[in-house]
């Protein structure tokens, strides 16, 4: 993230962004910038937070709670590079997009069949579901 003074937040090779805890002073700038309003500053460890994809689940092979749990199977996660994965056959099979490409952050969440209204309201249905900004 450019503009935290410690660099806390970091890209895996294969494309989660997590947040070094041991790193981050909970300064709150990556709340601030993040274009998808998903940080949040944690008030129990007092550092930021975001969605992990369940990183200690995919280390070891399993798919995140998430994609466990959704009852409609609306929620897939693979390996876009593996040419013969389920991921990348969707993504090749369907109209997919991502949200903010032209904030450059080269984002690997692909939406298929995304309903053009709903992006428009990204940022109200991130904060209906409990995310907020700080400041």
């Amino acid at each position: 993230c450019p503009v935290e003074p410690v660099k806390a937040t970091y890209k895996r090779e294969d494309g989660v962004v997590l947040i070094d805890y041991e790193k981050c002073i909970g300064c709150g700038q990556c709340v601030d910038i993040c274009p998808y309003k998903a940080r949040f500053l944690d008030p129990v460890t007092d550092t930021a937070n975001k969605c992990t994809f369940c990183s200690h689940r995919i280390d070891k092979g399993l798919v995140p709670t998430c994609v466990r749990s959704c009852m409609g199977r609306a929620r897939i996660f693979g390996d876009i590079n593996d040419p013969d994965s389920n991921v990348s056959k969707l993504l090749r099979e369907n109209n997919v997009t991502v949200l903010k490409k032209d904030q450059g952050t080269k984002p690997n969440i692909y939406y298929i069949e995304l309903d053009k209204d709903f992006k428009g309201g990204f940022e109200k249905a991130v904060k209906e579901a409990g995310y907020h900004e700080i400041g």
